[in-house]
C-alpha cells in the first residue's frame, strides 16, 4: 500500500497477513487504523516504510506478530499514537521519530560513526642540507682525493680517518 491520502477524514485499512506501506506512507486530516490479522500460515507483520501523518488523530498500528517502523508516525494534539504487536516486537529504524500530544521520542537514535582522532606524524630526524655538489661536504670534499701516507695503509682518508686522523696524508694526483 502506498500514498493514502483523506484529506477530508479517516484513514482505516484491515489486512489478513502482511502489509508494507510504502514510501508515499499515508496522510489523513482525521485518524490512521492499520490492524494486520493473522490467518492460516501466514505472518501478521506491518512494515512501516513510509510517514504515518495525521492532522489530530489518533494513529493506531496492531499486527498480529511485528512491526517495523522505518519511517515516521506523527500527530498533532490531541491525537496519540499507538503501536501494537500481539505476539512480537517492535522495532525502529535509527532517527525515526514518533510524535503525538506527549511530545516526540526517537526510540533509536542515529549515532554518527566515530571519528578517529588523527595524530600529527612524528617529526623526522632534522636532516642536514646537501651540498651544492652532490651531497659530500666540507672536509670530505676536500680530503676525497688525499690517501694515507702511513706504511701498509692503502685507503684514502675519509675511511681511515679515525685511526690516522688525517695528519699522514698526501694530495693524490
Amino acid at each position: 500500500m502506498d500514498g493514502i491520502s483523506n484529506v477530508g477524514g479517516n484513514v482505516s485499512i484491515n489486512n489478513i497477513g502482511a502489509m508494507t506501506v510504502g514510501a508515499a506512507g499515508v496522510n489523513a486530516t482525521g485518524g490512521i487504523d492499520l490492524p494486520v490479522a493473522s490467518s492460516a500460515g501466514s505472518a501478521a507483520n506491518l512494515t512501516l516504510n513510509g510517514v504515518l501523518a495525521s492532522a489530530g488523530g489518533n494513529i493506531n498500528s496492531l499486527a498480529g506478530n511485528n512491526i517495523s517502523v522505518n519511517a515516521d508516525v506523527a500527530t498533532s494534539a490531541p491525537g496519540l499514537v499507538t503501536l501494537t504487536a500481539v505476539n512480537g516486537v517492535i522495532t525502529y529504524a535509527a532517527g525515526v521519530s514518533i510524535s503525538d500530544a506527549h511530545g516526540t521520542v526517537i526510540p533509536v537514535p542515529v549515532v554518527p560513526p566515530a571519528v578517529m582522532p588523527v595524530n600529527p606524524a612524528s617529526p623526522a630526524a632534522p636532516v642536514a642540507p646537501s651540498p651544492p655538489d652532490g651531497g659530500v661536504s666540507g672536509d670530505a670534499r676536500r680530503d676525497a682525493s688525499i690517501e694515507c701516507r702511513r706504511s701498509g695503509c692503502n685507503v684514502d682518508t675519509r675511511r681511515c680517518r679515525d685511526c690516522h686522523a688525517g695528519r699522514s696524508a698526501i694530495r693524490r694526483q
